[in-house]
């Protein structure tokens, strides 16, 4: 099985891909992308309103997750955790689902929005052209261990 992991959070988050995934199959490296784990430090056209009271963090760990060449918004290569199903975030409620309470749905790891912007609601996500490069590595629904570092840092830095 490939894994996929995001590297320890040692940034500013006002950087938008300061991460990096690496991809890994018995710990031979098959490719490694800036990316980042966590949603942008703020909200366009918001700048009064950090992410954390508009997007879920999920919570650092291990994930199962499958490749889908369409898993994101039925239309871009992503890799899907969970079938979709709820994943643990940091905060104690989801800020864009409060019913989901302290979960969020359909997380993927998908190509960002633009250079600056990730464009996530809780995805990890990776730089322009990174989605590309799933491709090339990932048979259709093949099945791949996500690991994320854990985001207890999100709320020291410049909050």
């Amino acid at each position: 099985m490939k894994t996929v992991e995001f590297t320890l959070p040692l940034f500013s988050l006002a950087i938008p891909f300061s991460q990096v995934m690496v991809v890994t199959n018995n710990d031979h490296v098959l490719g490694h992308f800036p990316g980042s784990s966590v949603p942008n430090y703020q909200v366009p056209n918001k700048a009064d309103r950090p992410n954390l009271e508009e997007y879920p963090v999920i919570c650092g760990g291990q994930y199962l997750g499958n490749y889908s060449a369409t898993g994101h918004k039925q239309s871009v290569p992503a890799i899907v955790f969970e079938d979709n199903g709820p994943i643990p975030i940091y905060q104690s409620e989801n800020p864009r689902f409060p019913k989901q309470g302290p979960f969020a749905t359909y997380i993927h790891i998908h190509e960002a929005y633009s250079d600056s912007w990730r464009g996530s609601a809780g995805c990890p996500t990776l730089a322009i052209g990174g989605g590309k490069f799933l491709e090339h590595l990932f048979d259709e629904n093949e099945e791949v261990r996500i690991i994320v570092p854990d985001p207890f840092w999100f709320v020291f830095e410049g909050r």
